[in-house]
């Protein structure tokens, strides 16, 4: 491993780091990133991060706590032969280094070419019905018989549905965990966890170090990278309030292909897929309807499905608390980033993420490249 990547990694394992911050440090010292940990070396005025983890850094450089962490993260690295790719890899996939946050790191466990396959994205409810398990599998298994690889995220329900279909067939699936390779979430998907490693054309990916904790406020994070590895996105099966929209949401933002599998409108698991139909989502009842245009993507960050149709004066009624909180936010500033949105509210990132999911949908806030927010 190369002394720049070391750099990265250690950097990365910084508490209070996040994609905006890393970026910010590493853009602004390029080559010379080793300075952020040197103590010869003041910070910069121009370099804009917040005190927190400024100070953090500082302290560091006398605890050398992070020395301690990368140690720690290399060594298990080795010890489980896991793969870390960062963003100027030639081995990092192209689809994911063009979303609007991509990851700086990646640990990969498998085949380490499968992040750059043609892939499409399945999810849905973690409690499905008979329906949304045949249909996730034979969707799964189908595509995959094309050659496609298909990725999710390896929660209980349709997402481990949409893995067992693709391994019935020994076809290729990448799994994109909300944790650190130290645990393996949930426990009931441990065999199927092991089975992928043991097809060899299949890998599980996660942007966290080892040692993070599966906290239900990482999976909204994840999602992104389910949805920004693949050429578009299915869901079968989801309530309104799923994280399975998230996925969506992202895929909208990265002007991925929606598609949404039809329900029964008196089964609550499928207000939120039938609602992504109204709302512009392609219909599908069957794999060529994937087929015929999945892979005719345009990475146009301009582009974003649903939000044609903005109400004008569109009167302002808040489902609760936290949107009015953050929608006042947003408005004071004009244009805001998803970070500094975290610096202001107390909230957990979880509940964050899921009030600009609700503020966005109704039309209240528009979400623009590098996670900023301004009044739509």
């Amino acid at each position: 491993m190369n002394k720049n990547l070391l750099t990265k990694l250690k950097l990365w394992l910084s508490p209070m780091i996040g994609e905006a911050s890393f970026y910010k440090i590493s853009n602004f010292y390029k080559n010379d990133l080793e300075d952020v940990f040197s103590e010869n070396k003041t910070f910069p005025l121009e370099l804009k991060i917040s005190d927190n983890l400024k100070n953090f850094l500082l302290k560091n450089r006398k605890t050398k706590i992070l020395d301690k962490l990368l140690e720690k993260e290399l060594e298990f690295l080795e010890k489980n032969k896991i793969n870390l790719i960062d963003i100027d890899s030639s081995n990092y996939p192209f689809l994911l280094k063009n979303i609007y946050n991509p990851p700086p790191l990646l640990f990969v466990k498998g085949n380490v070419k499968s992040l750059s396959n043609k892939c499409i994205a399945i999810v849905g409810t973690r409690f499905p019905t008979y329906y949304g398990r045949d249909v996730t599998t034979m969707l799964a298994k189908e595509l995959s018989m094309q050659n496609i690889t298909i990725v999710s995220g390896l929660a209980k329900g349709i997402d481990a549905y949409s893995h067992i279909g693709v391994l019935e067939n020994s076809g290729s699936t990448i799994g994109v965990i909300g944790s650190g390779f130290k645990y393996q979430y949930p426990l009931e998907n441990k065999n199927l966890y092991d089975a992928i490693l043991e097809n060899k054309k299949s890998a599980i990916v996660t942007e966290f170090p080892f040692e993070k904790f599966p906290d239900k406020k990482n999976f909204p994070i994840r999602n992104r990278i389910i949805s920004g590895l693949a050429s578009g996105v299915i869901i079968v099966e989801a309530n309104e309030k799923s994280g399975s929209l998230i996925t969506a949401m992202h895929a909208l933002n990265q002007n991925r292909n929606v598609y949404s599998v039809p329900g029964e409108i008196t089964n609550p698991k499928s207000r939120g897929t039938n609602k992504l139909i109204k709302d512009g989502a392609k219909l599908i009842t069957c794999t060529e309807d994937i087929l015929g245009d999945m892979f005719d993507l345009e990475l146009n960050f301009s582009k974003s499905l649903g939000k044609e149709n903005k109400p004008e004066n569109k009167s302002i009624s808040f489902e609760n608390k936290l949107d009015e909180k953050i929608y006042n936010l947003i408005l004071s500033k004009k244009l805001i980033q998803f970070d500094e949105i975290v610096e202001n509210i107390e909230n957990d990132i979880a509940e964050i993420m899921d009030s600009l999911f609700n503020l966005i949908i109704n039309n209240f806030i528009d979400e623009k490249p590098g996670k900023y927010y301004s009044i739509f």
